[in-house]
């Protein structure tokens, strides 16, 4: 089964968390105008949505941690992942994961 997550967020947001535990294949994409913002993707174990996360990486070992437009897969296998936005002016930033669960 395959998902499809989409935040439409700004500067100084965090978007809702959403548990993906038995998605083995991540892919997030990020689109918009940053106006200098960094797009932060995040993970967490936790059994609940505690709030304490790390950041993600990609394939290659680099942080989900983007200033302009990406297509990345996530590492990770996480219970819980959610965007974060820091710095800059952005406005209008969507980031959309697409999570495909072997699980059924």
């Amino acid at each position: 089964r395959t998902r499809r997550y989409v935040w439409l967020m700004a500067t100084g947001d965090t978007g809702e968390a959403v548990s993906i535990p038995g998605a083995a294949d991540k892919t997030v994409q990020i689109t918009g105008t940053f106006n200098s913002s960094t797009v932060i993707f995040e993970g967490s174990c936790q059994a609940s949505d505690a709030g304490i996360y790390a950041t993600l990486t990609d394939p290659q070992g680099n942080a989900l941690s983007v200033t302009v437009a990406a297509l990345e897969a996530i590492t990770e296998q996480t219970t819980w992942v959610r965007p974060r936005i820091t710095g800059g002016t952005a406005t209008a930033l969507t980031i959309t994961l697409l999570a495909r669960s072997t699980m059924r």
